[in-house]
């Protein structure tokens, strides 16, 4: 029977899911492959993007359309709260351009209710290096947060 604003579903849901299960697991950065290495670290938020530059151009007196193909771009951010441990995200290596960069994996989890057949996301991202470090401090909310900016140069993704 349709609710008051006529829309009929099954109450019950057809997913739950949950960020509070959620893993993040760092492998080749700083040697972090076991989750319980970064048990500390206090991750707060992370994002990475690739894309893929194409430009359009068109030509006069012509309908066609013509892509001009660039290079892939990747970025991506790490926000964590200073706090329990020293937990060094990445070696050395991930702050100094000349060395190449390192490989960074992350193993991306979300949780769920019991039973449920879930799927995360392995994500490793080559030639990483770092470009920002940044630390802000706010008295309302007592942290020391630190956020990483990241620049890497491919991108390989797989569903697990």
């Amino acid at each position: 029977m349709p609710d008051i604003f006529g829309y009929t579903r099954n109450p019950k849901p057809a997913g739950v899911f949950s960020i509070s299960k959620s893993l993040v697991k760092f492998g080749a950065a700083g040697g972090n492959a076991n989750p319980a290495n970064l048990i500390g670290a206090l991750i707060q938020s992370w994002n990475v993007s690739y894309q893929n530059n194409v430009t359009e151009i068109f030509e006069l007196g012509s309908d066609n359309i013509y892509w001009i193909k660039g290079r892939p771009t990747g970025a991506g951010n790490i926000g964590r709260i200073i706090g329990l441990s020293n937990v060094k995200l990445f070696p050395d290596e991930a702050y100094d351009a000349c060395n190449g960069g390192v490989t960074m994996e992350i193993a991306a989890q979300p949780g769920a209710c019991p039973g449920v057949d879930i799927h995360g996301v392995d994500i490793k991202t080559n030639g990483t290096i770092i470009v920002q470090i940044g630390f802000d401090a706010n008295v309302a909310d007592t942290r020391i947060n630190e956020g990483i900016a990241f620049r890497f140069a491919s991108l390989e993704l797989a569903e697990t």
